[in-house]
């Protein structure tokens, strides 16, 4: 699997995150995530973020194998 961006979760709500749009890590995808939904300083500590996967295909036939 190779990570395709972030998933951040606040208030019963996700935001999906690409890595075009957030070129660096996790801190940077929690500040976009924040920004985005005008978190208030004292309510940050419940937005949560984890990285996102894709499935990468080996090209191979799952019926050959």
């Amino acid at each position: 699997m190779r990570l395709a961006g972030w998933i951040a979760f606040y208030n019963n709500d996700r935001l999906e995150i690409p890595l075009d749009i957030i070129e660096g890590g996790i801190y940077e995808a929690k500040l976009h995530a924040i920004d985005w939904w005008r978190v208030p300083k004292s309510k940050q500590g419940l937005l949560a973020i984890e990285p996102a996967y894709e499935e990468v295909s080996n090209g191979l036939d799952e019926t050959t194998q």
